[in-house]
């Protein structure tokens, strides 16, 4: 899980992206949907977003765009390919995130699993996720002209 304040702080940026840009955000465990509903909230997502995990699985049921992405959020010196492969086999783009760090194709760490891997003290900076949402989602605007 992440860092209770980074989380909060995160969840206000997305919805300033809402606020200014007219983006649907969700925020959502994605354990706690039905099977159908993950599906169809999956199929409907442009970003999907979350601490390395199985939730990420839905990843899966995305419409693979230009902009289609998957974020993923490590605790620092952590890495593990699962979502990163499967996002890029199916044609998105994976960032990988550290805190304040993010990290993407050719440029992703050795596989690791510090203590804390696993744990609910994950950090994550809400400003740099959503700066790189603002600048994937304008990609697509850009791409589609």
């Amino acid at each position: 899980m992440l860092i209770q304040e980074d989380h909060e702080r995160l969840v206000r940026e997305l919805h300033r992206l809402r606020d200014v840009y007219g983006y649907e955000v969700n925020v959502v465990s994605m354990d706690k949907l039905s099977r159908a509903e993950q599906f169809q909230l999956a199929g409907r997502t442009t970003i999907m977003m979350g601490v390395h995990g199985n939730g990420l699985t839905s990843l899966l049921w995305m419409k693979p765009t230009p902009r289609s992405t998957v974020m993923e959020f490590f605790f620092p010196g952590g890495f593990a390919h699962d979502y990163e492969y499967t996002t890029r086999a199916l044609g998105m783009v994976h960032y990988g995130f550290w805190g304040d760090h993010a990290f993407t194709r050719p440029d992703v760490p050795r596989v690791a699993y510090p203590d804390g891997f696993q744990g609910n003290s994950i950090p994550i900076d809400g400003t740099l996720v959503a700066r790189i949402c603002q600048e994937r989602l304008t990609l697509s605007e850009e791409a589609d002209d």
